[in-house]
């Protein structure tokens, strides 16, 4: 008898895990969307705050996933926020709104960061929001993962992994990247990258494919949060700014490229859209 108690709590402990997980993956799906710039395609992360009698969202995605989207005057045209609804597994909708850019740092000489606002009120309820680790420790070797991105530019693609490697100065600019095996492919730039309690930890946006895979950390993404004036991008807990800075000081009108696991619609199915870089080596800004 004392066995199959055992056996039945096991049991009833693996059917609430396999629940919990389910449960996050739900939530990661839903603060995903994927970013249309028109000359390509990228993710982004959903971010929701109550502002008075209304709620706004925002979103996190790679600076380089909206660079070519920068006008003459250092404004930004407007992108597109798309994503897909699910229930019980089946596609049932989906919505496409503007949004803005309101905060921006350049691939090469910045951080590769970018913050939209979506261009309506009340879009999503504060619950559908991102959750992000603001201790900014550096993870493990080891640790696992979730990744949510819109491969290929196909909606909310989860794909897991581990951390590989910690603190790669991938650029050779004294930038640090955490290494990952999470899939990556163009048009996953932007996408979350978070643990299996599903916390935020960084976005990735450098990659060679599956297995190899880079990821801008919490503890690049939280100094540049703080020196913008969107921390409460991060932390809910931090009132949000009528007005943040543009950008950063690192801005310059974008060469012609289509950018680091930037899906440009014209590759879809193409075999070689991922080697937008031309060297071979890396999805990432051409120099």
């Amino acid at each position: 008898m004392k066995s199959r108690s055992v056996i039945l709590s096991l049991c009833a402990v693996l059917l609430f895990a396999g629940t919990a997980f389910a449960n996050v993956y739900d939530n990661l799906q839903a603060t995903t969307c994927l970013v249309d710039v028109g000359k390509g395609l990228g993710t982004g992360v959903l971010v929701t705050r109550q502002v008075g009698e209304v709620t706004r969202t925002y979103v996190w995605t790679a600076g380089h996933v909206v660079q070519h989207l920068m006008q003459p005057d250092g404004t930004f045209k407007n992108p597109t926020i798309k994503q897909e609804f699910r229930d019980g597994g089946r596609a049932i909708g989906k919505s496409d709104i503007e949004a803005k850019v309101i905060a921006y740092s350049d691939p090469d000489d910045g951080e590769d960061l970018a913050l939209l606002e979506v261009l309506q009120d009340n879009f999503r309820p504060t619950t559908v929001s991102a959750k992000f680790d603001l201790t900014g420790s550096i993870q493990q070797i080891g640790t696992k993962l979730i990744h949510v991105g819109c491969t290929l530019g196909t909606y909310d693609s989860v794909s897991l992994g581990i951390i590989s490697q910690t603190d790669r100065d991938l650029l050779k600019t004294g930038k640090m990247f955490e290494q990952t095996t999470v899939m990556g492919y163009p048009g996953s730039s932007g996408g979350g990258v978070y643990l299996e309690d599903g916390k935020y930890i960084g976005m990735l946006t450098q990659g060679a494919g599956p297995g190899l895979n880079f990821i801008i950390p919490m503890r690049r993404i939280i100094p540049w949060a703080k020196k913008m004036g969107i921390l409460w991008a991060l932390n809910p807990e931090t009132p949000v700014a009528a007005v943040p800075m543009l950008t950063d000081g690192t801005e310059k009108l974008p060469p012609d490229y289509s950018g680091a696991c930037v899906l440009n619609p014209d590759d879809e199915g193409d075999d070689n859209a991922d080697d937008d870089s031309g060297d071979g080596a890396i999805y990432r800004p051409a120099a």
